[in-house]
């Protein structure tokens, strides 16, 4: 499960040497993926072996945010050093907080996030995201393929907007 994680943090170091004026986020970026491979295989150890046999419901249903709970502190630490400034101070406020309010952030990002309902703050949003993808990774790699239809602007798994778009040219422009 980790090649994809090697890629990606192969691909911000060959960023990093292009561009470097962007240094700083790809560095962050590259610490993420870094925090989310060794996340990924440690949530991987804690999931029932087999395939989609026992999971029921939608992707969002399916994620218990317990499991991602007992890696919060570990994760977000890691990540602190490399964060630019005024994220790392969010980092060490969120961390000072209770288990509890780790536990709701993490099921506010899995109920709302990447909807029109989404978090407030963005931080807080930006923190459970980093930490429930592998996490909904695993899972979707554990489900068939969703139906092919009109999907709309959704993600066919979570519901979700699209994170980031690219806009190619086709035929005369359409």
């Amino acid at each position: 499960m980790t090649p994809k994680y090697d890629a990606r943090i192969r691909r911000a170091k060959n960023l990093k040497e292009s561009y470097p004026f962007a240094a700083e986020i790809l560095t962050f970026y590259e610490r993420i993926c870094t925090v989310q491979q060794r996340l990924s295989q440690e949530l991987q150890r804690t999931l029932p072996r087999g395939g989609a046999d026992g999971l029921a419901g939608t992707l969002r249903e399916q994620i218990e945010v317990d499991r991602v709970l007992p890696f919060v502190k570990q994760s977000l630490t890691d990540l602190v050093a490399q964060s630019p400034a005024s994220l790392a101070g969010y980092i060490k406020e969120y961390l000072s907080g209770s288990q509890e309010s780790w536990a709701a952030s993490l099921q506010r990002y899995v109920s709302d996030g990447g909807t029109d309902e989404s978090a407030d703050d963005s931080r807080e949003e930006l923190l459970a995201r980093i930490l429930i993808d592998p996490y909904a990774e695993l899972l979707t790699a554990r489900q068939s393929a969703p139906a092919i239809g009109p999907a709309g602007n959704l993600c066919p798994q979570c519901g979700a907007r699209p994170v980031a778009g690219v806009l190619r040219v086709e035929g005369d422009g359409g």
